[in-house]
This record gives structure tokens, C-alpha cells and sequence, in this order.
């Protein structure tokens, strides 16, 4: 169901030749067929207004008549469950090259944090809180200070 608020504007001109604007805002609700829609179709629908004219039907009467062009796509979409289980191995311990807390580190211009993170094993916050970083991507190229954690 395509269903939207259409809203006229017409200028004309009174009876003492002084101009008015008249304006209606007129419901419309359009069923469209399609099949194999489901609770999880994800519909993208465009409407345009290809044509508008008017008729006169009395002194003081205009009949307005807009032709609607809907268009759009529908988009189909199920889920699947990929990963059923994650466990951790605390025993299994990561060896580091070093005994340090901080590391230096040389970002390009957007570079990912979380690239940078898992390389050093450490946080994505852990790396934004310590270099003032407001968004994951780096904005400009430069030495970063990397906490091991």
C-alpha cells in the first residue's frame, strides 16, 4: 500500500483582479500487487508528479486532477544463524616482543582504530582515549600512542 499527502497550490485571480492563492491538501492510497511479499521485504517506493491540470467547472469552482507516477523496489531479506558459539581460551596466553605499556605508532589518513587495535592487541577506546580521537578513522596522518592493555 503507497499511501502520501498531495498537496495543491493554485494562483488565480479574484473578481476585483487582485491575486489568491488556493490550497488543498488531498489524501491519496494506492494498493500495488506484488508477490512473495513478506514481513521482512524492505520496500524503497518513489512517488512523482508527472502531470497536473485543472478545469474550471463554475465561477467560483476549479476541479484539479494530478497524474502520480509510483516506482520502486522491494527488497527481499531472510536470516540465517552463521555462528552458534564463541569460547575464549583464557589459558592460552599472547606472547608480547616487549615489556612496555605504551607503544608509538605512525597512522595514515583513514586508517581504522580497530585495524590498529587488533594488531597491538589492545582496545579501540583504549587507543581514542589516550590520543583524544573523536571517530574511529584516523583524520590525519601522524604518531599515535598505542596502551597496551
Amino acid at each position: 500500500m503507497v499511501s502520501g499527502m498531495l498537496e495543491y497550490c493554485v494562483l488565480v485571480k479574484s473578481e476585483n483582479s487582485m491575486p489568491a492563492v488556493m490550497e488543498k491538501a488531498e489524501a491519496f492510497e494506492q494498493r500495488i500487487p506484488v508477490n512473495g511479499i513478506t514481513e521482512t521485504a524492505s520496500p524503497d517506493i518513489n512517488v512523482t508528479v508527472t502531470d497536473c491540470t485543472y478545469t474550471i467547472t463554475s465561477s467560483d469552482s476549479i476541479s484539479l486532477k494530478a497524474e502520480l507516477k509510483i516506482s520502486g523496489n522491494v527488497s527481499l531479506s531472510s536470516s540465517c544463524e552463521a555462528v552458534t558459539e564463541v569460547s575464549f581460551d583464557d589459558s592460552v596466553k599472547k606472547i608480547r616482543d616487549g615489556d612496555y605499556a605504551l607503544k608509538l605508532y605512525y597512522g595514515v589518513e583513514g586508517e581504522d582504530i580497530w585495524e590498529i587495535a587488533k594488531r597491538y592487541s589492545t582496545s579501540v577506546r583504549a587507543i581514542m582515549e589516550e590520543n583524544d580521537l573523536e571517530t574511529q578513522l584516523l583524520s590525519d596522518s601522524g604518531m599515535l600512542l598505542i596502551p597496551i592493555v
